[in-house]
């Protein structure tokens, strides 16, 4: 099936797909009269649920939300906490909601049976407010278009898919991409314990990455340090696509993609300002400010941002720096929206990363245990600053109800100074510190476009939805490190500073660049309880290394079709098991012996699934299994052992639980367990048939938050959390084990008319851990006891 599937895609031309879906839909049934609305009577009824909220997310009251459809009516009034409850057969409707103080809002929609809980937001004619139907209040989300690029219930998109919402990002006071990632299935969110906050760091489903996709595009280089540092307080929510996922996105990590939706202009105003401090002289302001210019509502603005200051757990390591982030949108019509999306940052701190001996880390040395403050680089010397500014734009147009389009680009550059000596382990004293000089100047400019066509169709029991797309990246970047060969010696128990070394000139200098160009196809079948997806996508790339130094040019044109195939069924309201082959590349840089350019990696996967999400109780459960497939990965040449050959290769197979609930009564609440089994199964080296670096087999997690409605503690809450991390390996023979760790986060919240207080503590207990070990030298001390308090003012 997975065969005839992909030599169909390969084969035959797009608009031979587009016509064969054309025809089907149209004979599948006449189309409807009217008002273009369906009661579809012969199917079960089922409970529609969710809540009425103003655009600033407070809720709405004595609401009425109905449904109608010519003699078909069905209504509902919102509780005091401002949710509703319909009972409906699937059909497409007009959707109205009148509420006190708001414009009477009406637009037609289209239910079906897994449609418990979805996000619609209602134009409200000519009133300045906005009223929300919306299933995204609390930790439960139910549509995403991470999975399919367009808004498709998480019941039916055939891949494990997770959503940290504002309202859990906001509890766990969430301050990287990686925080976000602590409580989710099949991730560890800091590899490096959380304590590096220069970027995000994180391994999903066993493979690394550190380029999370800003709003649906990517942010690909080919230097780790010049990967993006995305804000959490910038961003809207935080969504987890797992498995290969190059058919939407391009190169890619083969584990998944993880996908920061910035926050947007909306019509509401909107004024925030507060102030966060806590450990190490933590001191940040920040604000959210935005709305509409003019009685129009047709130009809408929102500037976000902060400053900050302090030290961090490191001695003598600051942490100085700002973000700001103004928005735009441009509404010049009801079916035209056009914005722009802008941030520029920077950081200016040290090398938080210290790498240390596994003597005196994982067990102690002859003097005990290493501080995990200790410093281990030159205070003349030590710089880490990066600049960063990005402009972006989204233009959305709505042909028709059933066709829009849309346009995604977006232009950022970094720069980076970075200056420190590492560690590179003890020597034979046990106390004195081999260190070495490192250092790097590089700036990276990434240009990334994706323009996409989406075409709805809806008749009788057959939905079907088309997109076709479009897109462009070209990512340019220049490196320059020096690196020494001698060594820097520091004695840990008394530690100088201020040593006299030398600077050795640069030794690599490189301008490395991508250029790729992708079309891809997607057609998306609903028919009855049986849904189906099926995606191909061709990438044609260009690849190329200049090495500034030996003045020498490589290049190559890789090009790679990949595929999804996806299948789910509706067993009973609201199960629904899933099944989906997918598959992935990524292009790798380098030469082989006889001077041929390295193929791109190229990665499958087999998963299968239930979902379900009960039509009485806000919730989403998921259950996911896979088998992880990566080839091409470089293991050494056996008959020249200083060069590489593309004969390895890596399986991860694993199982996931994920839970969601967002109950009436203030509770909220999110739990996953992972099990994992990495293996090397092709290699030329001594690691076959061990386990990739830092892949625990057993990974697990819950949080829960209780806010109290009423009464004297009227809108206090409390929240807390238990991440476990399981027993992985700290070198590439798996001869040095890193052991399992548990931590504990707790947080408190108040809100007072315009207020808004909390404290969140991660690692509660103080717990000493070991975050990572690349080798016996390279061990890393994971995030200790962290206390911060914060006060916000909104009016």
């Amino acid at each position: 099936m997975f065969a005839m599937f992909f030599w169909l895609a390969r084969s035959v031309p797009a608009f031979v797909l587009l016509s064969a879906s054309w025809m089907l839909a149209e004979h599948a049934a006449p189309p409807v009269p009217g008002d273009g609305c369906t009661v579809q009577s012969d199917r079960p009824a089922h409970t529609l649920t969710g809540s009425v909220v103003d655009a600033s997310g407070a809720r709405v009251p004595s609401a009425t939300v109905k449904v109608t459809c010519g003699a078909y009516s069905r209504a509902a009034q919102t509780d005091a906490t401002g949710t509703y409850a319909l009972q409906l057969v699937p059909g497409a409707y007009v959707l109205e909601v009148v509420a006190e103080g708001f414009a009477t809002s009406r637009q037609r929609v289209v239910f079906d049976s897994s449609d418990v809980q979805r996000d619609v937001t209602l134009a409200v004619g000519s009133s300045n407010s906005t009223v929300t139907v919306s299933a995204s209040i609390g930790y439960v989300a139910a549509e995403s278009s991470v999975g399919t690029k367009t808004q498709t219930p998480l019941l039916e998109t055939p891949q494990a898919i997770s959503v940290v919402t504002q309202d859990q990002l906001t509890a766990q006071n969430v301050e990287s991409v990686g925080a976000a990632l602590r409580y989710s299935a099949g991730i560890n969110g800091e590899a490096y314990g959380g304590a590096d906050q220069r970027i995000d760091w994180y391994v999903v489903r066993g493979f690394t990455d550190t380029a999370p996709l800003l709003d649906g595009l990517s942010t690909y280089t080919y230097y780790t340090l010049l990967s993006p540092k995305l804000e959490t307080s910038a961003a809207e929510r935080v969504e987890i696509l797992r498995g290969p996922s190059s058919t939407s996105y391009g190169a890619t990590s083969p584990g998944g993609v993880i996908n920061v939706i910035s926050k947007r202009p909306h019509v509401e105003p909107l004024y925030s300002i507060g102030l966060e401090s806590g450990s190490f002289g933590r001191i940040e302001g920040f604000g959210d400010f935005g709305g509409a210019v003019g009685a129009a509502n047709k130009l809408l603005y929102r500037v976000n941002g902060f400053a900050r200051g302090g030290g961090t757990q490191v001695d003598h390591v600051n942490d100085h720096g700002f973000y700001l982030a103004p928005a735009l949108t441009w509404q010049p019509t009801e079916k035209t929206s056009l914005t722009l999306l802008t941030h520029q940052s920077l950081t200016d701190s040290g090398w938080t990363l210290q790498y240390l001996p596994a003597v005196g880390t994982l067990s102690d040395a002859s003097f005990g245990y290493l501080s995990r403050s200790l410093f281990t680089g030159d205070l003349g010397y030590d710089q880490y600053r990066r600049t960063e500014h990005a402009e972006g734009l989204i233009l959305d147009h709505l042909f028709s109800d059933s066709v829009q389009a849309q346009i995604n680009a977006r232009f950022n550059h970094s720069g980076l100074l970075y200056k420190t000596l590492m560690g590179a382990g003890f020597e034979a004293d046990g106390h004195t510190l081999d260190r070495y000089v490192f250092g790097a100047q590089a700036q990276l400019n990434n240009f990334v476009s994706d323009s996409h066509l989406e075409w709805s169709m809806h008749r009788g029991s057959l939905r079907q939805t088309l997109l076709g797309g479009f897109n462009y990246l070209q990512s340019n970047d220049t490196w320059q490190e020096n690196d020494g060969s001698d060594s820097v010696p520091l004695d840990v128990l008394q530690p100088d500073y201020r040593q006299t070394f030398v600077i050795p000139v640069p030794d690599y200098s490189t301008a490395d660049g991508v250029k790729q160009t992708s079309v891809y196809l997607q057609d998306q079948l609903r028919w009855k309880r049986l849904g189906v997806t099926l995606n191909g996508r061709e990438d044609w790339a260009r690849v190329f290394e200049q090495d500034r130094i030996e003045d020498t040019y490589t290049s190559q044109l890789p090009s790679h079709f990949t595929g999804r195939t996806g299948v789910t069924y509706d067993i009973a309201e609201s199960l629904v098991p899933y099944f989906s082959y997918t598959t992935s590349f990524l292009p790798s840089h380098g030469l082989s012996f006889d001077g041929a350019s390295f193929k791109p990696t190229t990665s499958q996967q087999f998963e299968a699934g239930m979902k379900y999400k009960p039509t009485r109780l806000n919730a989403l459960f998921t259950i996911a299994a896979y088998n992880l497939t990566e080839q091409n990965v470089t293991t050494i040449d056996p008959n020249h052992p200083n060069f590489s050959v593309q004969t390895g290769e890596i399986r991860v197979r694993g199982l996931e639980l994920e839970s969601k609930i967002s109950l009436p009564g203030g509770i909220d609440a999110t739990a996953s367990y992972s099990y994992q089994s990495p293996e090397v199964t092709k290699s030329n080296d001594l690691d076959l048939g061990k386990a990739p670096i830092n892949v625990p087999r057993n990974l697990a997690n819950g949080w829960l938050d209780k806010t109290v409605h009423g009464g004297r503690w009227n809108n206090v809450g409390f929240g807390g959390g238990v991440r476990f991390t399981g027993y992985r390996w700290g070198d590439t023979y798996n001869t040095l084990g890193v052991p399992k760790n548990t931590l504990v986060d707790l947080a408190a919240h108040y809100s007072l008319e315009h207020w808004n207080i909390s404290g969140n503590v991660t690692n509660l207990v103080g717990t000493r851990y070991i975050a990572t070990c690349e080798n016996t030298s390279r061990c890393v001390y994971g995030q200790t006891r962290s206390i911060f308090a914060k006060v916000n003012y909104q009016w």
